[in-house]
């Protein structure tokens, strides 16, 4: 009678080990990706500002619009 009691027990133990384990892998890779996950480029005012320029004539020869979908 005693095992019958205890092996809910050890059943639920083991499945807990067993998850600890399984998850231990995947947390791993995924902190070693964002470590090497690539970073944005530094873009300067000068290099951004000659396209909003180019953008906003293009949208003050369409009536100010700049609005996807449309002309400007």
């Amino acid at each position: 009678m005693t095992l019958r009691r205890s092996l809910p027990g050890l059943v639920a133990g083991a499945l807990g080990i067993s998850l600890t384990l399984s998850a231990l892998p995947a947390a791993t890779a995924a902190a070693t990706a964002k470590a090497q996950a690539p970073t944005a480029p530094t873009v300067s005012e000068q290099q951004v500002m000659p396209h909003l320029r180019a953008l906003q004539r293009i949208a003050d020869r369409n009536g100010g619009n700049r609005a996807h979908g449309t002309q400007g």
